[in-house]
């Protein structure tokens, strides 16, 4: 609101020094006039935010945290994950799609022989 306020008289004042700028005095006044109105609504503001905080009582408490253990071999699996992500970043295009085309591979053949041997196992129980 105030911003609007503000927007509008200076299109008034760009008015008035369009038209001749014959009243010089009223207008280093009415600014006054606005930064003292700005100042108490500013002032009112911070007074109401007060009152506000006062009134809100927060329910927040301190207790004590938990140590949280590290595991270690899982840290360094995410090490080493990383360091191969990293690997397969730096390489060539043509490396990166021939190592893809090899793990591609790689997986295949692990999926074939654990969908075999579910294949098997159902067939004949043991």
């Amino acid at each position: 609101m105030v911003w609007i306020f503000s927007i509008a008289k200076d299109s008034e004042s760009e008015e008035e020094e369009e038209s001749g700028g014959e009243d010089e005095g009223a207008t280093e006044g009415s600014e006054e006039e606005e930064e003292d109105s700005d100042k108490e609504d500013e002032g009112r503001l911070r007074k109401m935010e007060a009152q506000r905080s006062q009134n809100k009582n927060l329910p927040v408490k301190v207790t004590p945290g938990q140590v949280v253990k590290e595991d270690k071999q899982r840290l360094m699996q995410e090490q080493q994950s990383e360091e191969k992500r990293l690997a397969i970043m730096m390489m060539k295009k043509r490396e990166k799609y021939l190592y893809q085309k090899i793990m591609f591979g790689k997986k295949r053949k692990i999926r074939e022989v654990s969908s075999s041997s579910l294949f098997c196992s159902a067939q004949f129980p043991s």
